[in-house]
């Protein structure tokens, strides 16, 4: 018999709590803590890219700190930062409701949650997946904290898909008759691509232990199978995963400007369908991390043409952007200067995607770190940057009914897009230099780069120091909501 919420510790109140905000702020904690821990890991590894040998960590240390780094900022930071986080925190509201469709459900996805990361954080501390690649280990050579950490892994995203399923019956079920923001469209259509990709990725981990524990031959080269199937399987997850948590991102920064504008500009169809279109077409462009690397060459010429494609929806949802900021007379409140970085973002990242999906660039700068810095600029960078003004616009009106902003908000977001700008651009010059994106030594044509890069991580985590500094301030003041509520 479980004892009353009020003889439980506060903590575990917490993680009893069947109410979305609680939940969400749960998430909050625990993806602010893998944030810390992946920044810190990177700047590890570029702090190790700085010298020739032996810097900081070594070798083993860059390779086990770079898995971490991947997995860490991937699925406890972007993936839940828009669903878990601030899907639990706004959908209810904007829907008129109290809560999600299923509390208990949302509930135990947040145990499963918990455990994943625990599981993929062990593993990693125990020596498993090193360069982050699942395709490096894999089979009957697979390590058991690779196994483990990939059980994990697979954790947190069933966590994440039935979260975001849980939202899309929200929707249906509890949505007052008014028109939908673009966040919840883009919350529904990353839980739409997750249900594609997170089973997938089961099927990878599944015979990642058959072949381990069984010896079976289906992608284990010394054993009689393909390892190219199942670089296509991991492939699929990871692109797919990666996709996912764009769009909900997009749709909250255009949300911001939407609500910045002092005119309306345009019609927020076109930004819907662009929406949809992106999810369709970013998970067919898998194959192009596989480029010259074993796939037919049929194969590489349709990936090149979806990848090519995909750009479309992506600079189609740039210019709404640039045409709201150009003509909607946008006031630019914090939230609406994360949103803006995150397009500039975006569109840097969009436009080095053009590149990595041409045949002829594409397979010249795989496994570069300018692939690197498109995963940070497009990716990375961008979603973080959307999460922050996601954060900005949470709290309440203070008391003559003005929109509270938190302290420092503006500069925090300028600090932090001036040091993404210089931790990112570094990457794409580094590439295009020819510098491997898994080496632990810098080449002397890119070790200048490496070190503009490591100043810029330390302008970002001033930016994001300052803005969490200001959340900090507004709860301090009563302004913000309760930080968690039972």
């Amino acid at each position: 018999m479980n004892p009353s919420p009020a003889l439980r510790p506060r903590p575990l109140a917490w993680l009893f709590s069947t109410d979305a905000r609680t939940i969400g702020h749960v998430h909050l904690v625990v993806s602010a803590l893998a944030l810390v821990a992946g920044v810190v890991a990177a700047l590890a590894v570029q702090a190790e890219r700085l010298t020739r040998g032996p810097t900081v960590v070594g070798p083993e240390g860059f390779a086990r700190l770079y898995a971490a780094h991947g997995v860490l900022m991937v699925h406890l930071v972007l993936v839940p930062a828009l669903s878990a986080v601030l899907g639990n925190l706004r959908l209810p509201a904007e829907l008129g409701a109290s809560n999600v469709a299923f509390p208990k459900l949302n509930r135990a996805m947040l145990w499963l949650f918990l455990a994943g990361a625990a599981a993929a954080i062990g593993g990693l501390a125990a020596g498993g997946l090193h360069h982050w690649a699942f395709d490096t280990q894999v089979g009957a050579v697979a390590s058991n904290p690779t196994l483990v950490a990939m059980a994990g892994v697979l954790m947190l995203m069933v966590s994440a898909m039935v979260t975001g399923l849980n939202f899309i019956v929200s929707v249906h079920v509890r949505r007052e008759p008014r028109p939908l923001s673009l966040f919840a469209w883009g919350l529904c259509l990353m839980a739409g691509v997750q249900l594609l990709a997170t089973p997938v990725f089961g099927l990878t981990v599944t015979v990642a232990f058959a072949e381990r524990l069984f010896d079976v031959g289906l992608v284990d080269a010394s054993l009689g199978g393909d390892p190219g199937l199942y670089r296509q399987f991991a492939w699929f997850a990871g692109h797919g995963t990666l996709t996912a948590t764009l769009l909900p991102a997009l749709g909250l920064a255009l949300d911001h400007l939407l609500a910045a504008a002092r005119r309306p500009v345009g019609s927020r169809r076109f930004a819907v369908g662009s929406l949809i279109a992106l999810a369709v077409l970013g998970v067919t462009t898998w194959g192009q991390h596989l480029f010259f690397g074993g796939q037919a060459a049929l194969a590489d010429m349709v990936f090149s043409l979806f990848g090519l494609l995909s750009a479309v929806p992506a600079a189609g949802l740039v210019f709404y952007g640039l045409r709201l900021l150009a003509r909607g007379g946008v006031r630019f409140t914090a939230e609406a200067l994360w949103s803006t970085a995150f397009l500039c973002l975006f569109a840097g990242g969009t436009v080095a995607g053009i590149f990595l999906s041409t045949l002829g660039t594409g397979g010249l700068l795989a496994g570069s770190t300018f692939s690197a810095g498109h995963i940070h600029t497009f990716i990375a960078g961008g979603v973080l940057f959307a999460f922050m003004g996601g954060l900005s616009s949470t709290w309440g009106p203070t008391d003559d009914g003005v929109a509270a902003e938190p302290p420092g908000g503006r500069i925090a977001a300028l600090l932090a897009f001036a040091g993404a700008s210089l931790a990112f651009l570094p990457m794409f010059a580094a590439g295009l230099a020819g510098m491997p994106r898994r080496m632990d030594d810098a080449l002397p044509a890119s070790a200048g780069m490496h070190g503009l890069a490591f100043l810029g991580g330390l302008v970002l985590i001033a930016g994001l120091s300052v803005a969490v500094f200001g959340f900090w301030r507004m709860h301090a003041r009563g302004v913000a909501r309760p930080l968690l509520r039972h």
